[in-house]
């Protein structure tokens, strides 16, 4: 919720069940403490913070080859924000009360920042000019602005906002690291259309920032409402990708794109495709029926059990697992509907499984980034029946 325009109450214990706040939730540290005070007094609620762009598809596709080290070690990240001249009126009548413009335009640039560089600025330098509307000054703002920074690691940051751009809404991102850099949306291309008049060859571009970012607030809202709906937090929650069938340059695509967790319900299918997959930054889990005798194949190659339905089973994956000094795993599966083509044990008879001394493990969203915490070894010497 933007104050701008408002008047602003002390946040307070109120009856809302949620905080959806987008910039500028406040205007100076003293009341961004407030709402800080505010969210840790209910950590019973969900607190999402708008910054969109993180949901992004380009932007959470750099964070990722950040993240696998595609350019080293990031050191410096240039951004560019320019609104379109066409929406300047616009701009000078908020201009007022927008907080400036860097709290209004470059709030989510310096966001980017932090999180691309994985560090907060300790050291800043910005400056103003204004050349084309004096109604910016008068109302003293300004319609260009730059500023550097410094971060705690070291890493810098140069941030360039404007509201004049001629062709449209320009906004561009670049992040340079110690063995390479990416760069994000040099040109905000409206669509792939070309257009051939008597102006030559022409591609429009994007009008704004809500037609530029428009699938990063559906994408924003969902996470959203998934929290809201799961009672959980966005760190809380993995997509699992069933990848059963599903063809090995598939796979490997969709690790490519996101997916840090897959699937298999065959022990043939898996130990087929496994040489073949990128599981660098990929979890892999087994959630189809699993015979006691196919234990060892899978033993190594999987970091979850979720179809474990006996204890002859449970003590066949733990045996297995404390012979490759590794630990596996393991959810109990439970057939709720009592169907008989289904694996799993009935629901009144969970209490009772459960307490025959088994070290049952419930992890049912948790993310492991590397194959060293995935194959973690189990060199306490304790067994687990």
């Amino acid at each position: 919720m933007s104050t701008a325009g408002r008047s602003r109450q002390p946040l307070d214990d109120r009856k809302a069940t949620v905080f959806i706040p987008t910039n500028p939730l406040v205007f100076t540290v003293e009341e961004c403490k407030l709402a800080e005070e505010a969210v840790e007094r209910h950590p019973e609620l969900a607190f999402f913070l708008g910054f969109m762009r993180r949901f992004d598809p380009s932007y959470a596709y750099a964070k990722k080859k950040i993240e696998e080290g595609a350019i080293g070690t990031p050191y410096m990240v240039k951004a560019t924000g320019i609104d379109p001249e066409a929406l300047v009126e616009g701009a000078i009548k908020f201009a007022a009360t927008s907080g400036g413009i860097f709290i209004d335009m470059a709030i989510h640039d310096i966001d980017l920042m932090r999180w691309f560089l994985g560090s907060d600025p300790v050291e800043v330098y910005a400056a103003g000019a204004t050349f084309k509307h004096p109604e910016f000054k008068e109302a003293g703002d300004d319609e260009t602005g730059v500023a550097m920074y410094r971060c705690e690691n070291g890493a810098l940051g140069f941030v360039h906002v404007g509201r004049t751009a001629a062709h449209g809404y320009h906004v561009e991102t670049e992040i340079i690291g110690t063995e390479g850099s990416l760069r994000i949306s040099p040109v905000p291309e409206k669509n792939l259309c070309m257009i051939y008049d008597k102006n030559g060859a022409v591609v429009e571009c994007v009008s704004g920032f809500p037609e530029r970012f428009a699938e990063s607030y559906q994408l924003e809202m969902q996470e959203f409402i998934n929290c809201v709906e799961s009672g959980r937090k966005p760190e809380e929650i993995t997509l699992l990708a069933a990848t059963k069938t599903v063809p090995v340059p598939v796979i490997n695509r969709a690790i490519e794109l996101g997916i840090t967790c897959i699937g298999e319900n065959k022990v043939q299918e898996l130990c087929e495709k496994y040489d073949q997959l990128h599981l660098e930054h990929c979890d892999c889990h087994f959630i189809g029926h699993l015979q006691t005798n196919k234990v060892k194949q899978l033993i190594g190659k999987v970091s979850m059990i979720h179809s474990v339905d006996s204890v002859k089973l449970a003590k066949e994956i733990s045996k297995i697992s404390q012979q490759q000094h590794l630990v596996t795993d393991i959810l109990v599966e439970i057939n709720v509907g009592k169907e008989e083509s289904k694996g799993g044990i009935y629901i009144e008879d969970t209490e009772s499984f459960l307490g025959r001394n088994i070290h049952i493990i419930w992890y049912f969203c948790k993310r492991i980034d590397d194959n060293t915490a995935r194959r973690r070894k189990y060199y306490k010497n304790n067994t687990l029946f």
